[in-house]
Formats: structure tokens, sequence, C-alpha cells
């Protein structure tokens, strides 16, 4: 496996739960290639827009895909860390 992803779906809203590439795969294409199949999955299910808990570092990819910062929220792991929310609206 080099990469995976999933989505809980509430409403018209997909909240990615998970987006994982293999540190070894990266700039191969294929978070972009995952990201786009993960949008044809939400539109398919009359999503119309993803949002996404994203690690800091992370944020460039996400902007990258459309996404845009909309607020923080508290890491669900680490006591006191917050996490960029970014979403993307889906056409």
């Amino acid at each position: 496996i080099v990469g995976y992803a999933s989505m809980n779906i509430d409403g018209d809203t997909g909240d990615v739960a998970a987006f994982f590439i293999a540190a070894d795969k990266k700039g191969l294409g294929l978070g972009r290639r995952l990201w786009n199949r993960l949008e044809v999955h939400a539109k398919d299910r009359c999503v119309t827009r993803l949002r996404v808990e994203s690690d800091p570092q992370a944020v460039p990819f996400y902007r990258a895909m459309g996404c845009r910062q909309i607020g923080d929220v508290p890491s669900g792991s680490i006591a006191g860390r917050m996490l960029p929310l970014l979403e993307k609206r889906l056409a």
C-alpha cells in the first residue's frame, strides 16, 4: 500500500478522515491522483464541500488541491495543539 484516503459524509459535507501517501512515494503525483478520486467519490454522493483537518506541513498540498483555510481546530491526539481546517467547494 502506497496511500489511502477515507471520508465521512454528513449531508453535503465530506470530512476527510484520513489521507496518506507513503513518504518514499511523495512527489510522484500519487497524492493528486488520490485526491482527484476522492473528489469524484464525493461528487457521486452529492457532497458539495470537502473539509480536512490538516497537519500544518500538509497545508501546501491541500492548497494546491484547491482548498482554503477556514479556521483552526483542536488536535484530537495532542493536547493544546491546533490544526488548520481547510475546505474545498465542489462544483
